[in-house]
């Protein structure tokens, strides 16, 4: 009885028999070449990856990265599973999402972001001490600093932010800076009466 359509479960029964056969190479080559002739999927989790991951190289290429929200139809968990599950990944999986530029550590990109706006602050108004009003990074900064007194800060960040002269405790530092202009004062004018002049 050749009627169509077939029975879903019998139908997938011998699908996934096909592919057992196949991956312990019982499945002769002539059965082979008429199931690739159909485009016959060999490897479900391979495939479901291959058209998630050009999903996301679609999203990439139309909105310049490679980070869609949790909730972005398809992708979106997908993404954050390919972060949790790196180690498991070939090392072809990772060089293509490599290619399109895939943030593996997302807290770590937060970071480095907000670095670039505080050294962009830094250029322009030659301190590293914004307002913690100032948007964007005037809270980061605090909290950089609180980080940095419960030695939570890694020592590559620290690095980096004393590269753009960090005040790490500003009110200490402008106890000493105005100490030391009180003592410049002392030795040109004999006193320490600066309200005097």
């Amino acid at each position: 009885n050749n009627s169509y359509p077939p029975d879903k479960s019998i139908l997938g029964n011998w699908v996934m028999h096909q592919r057992r056969l196949y991956k312990i190479n019982k499945l002769i080559k002539e059965r082979v070449d008429l199931l690739n002739n159909i485009n016959f999927i060999w490897d479900v989790l391979e495939e479901a990856w291959n058209k998630n991951f050009n999903d996301l190289k679609t999203f990439y290429i139309k909105n310049g990265h490679s980070s869609p929200p949790q909730d972005f139809p398809s992708i979106g968990n997908w993404v954050g599973y390919q972060r949790q599950f790196k180690e498991k990944l070939s090392d072809n999986k990772i060089s293509l999402l490599d290619s399109i530029n895939f943030i593996w550590d997302t807290v770590e990109e937060e970071w480095n972001n907000k670095f670039q706006k505080l050294k962009e602050f830094y250029l322009k108004n030659k301190h590293s001490t914004p307002s913690t009003t100032t948007p964007i990074i005037g809270r980061w900064v605090a909290w950089q600093r609180q980080r940095y007194k419960n030695n939570e800060l890694p020592q590559k960040n620290i690095n980096l932010l004393q590269s753009i002269e960090f005040q790490w405790d500003p009110i200490e530092e402008d106890w000493d800076k105005n100490f030391n202009s009180l003592v410049l004062f002392f030795k040109e004018k004999g006193h320490t009466n600066a309200v005097r002049g």
